[in-house]
């Protein structure tokens, strides 16, 4: 939580759930809007993070694919 929060609503996003990928595509597009929707509440902003979350999220997706044996 950034330092000067109150609540938690000014932590960030929050993600119940998110289908990363549709017919074998990222959905960065809508992942973005999700990671910058905090920013219309006052006092918060989106993502501090944005281009680390998204190479995290691409990285964890790659670790997930099957090579065919």
């Amino acid at each position: 939580m950034p330092p000067h929060s109150k609540w938690l609503w000014e932590e960030g996003a929050v993600f119940k759930s998110f289908k990363l990928v549709s017919e074998g595509e990222f959905r960065e597009k809508e992942l973005i809007a999700e990671f910058m929707a905090p920013a219309k509440y006052p006092g918060s902003s989106g993502s501090r993070n944005l281009k680390d979350n998204l190479s995290d999220l691409r990285a964890q997706l790659a670790a997930n694919q099957k090579v065919g044996l």
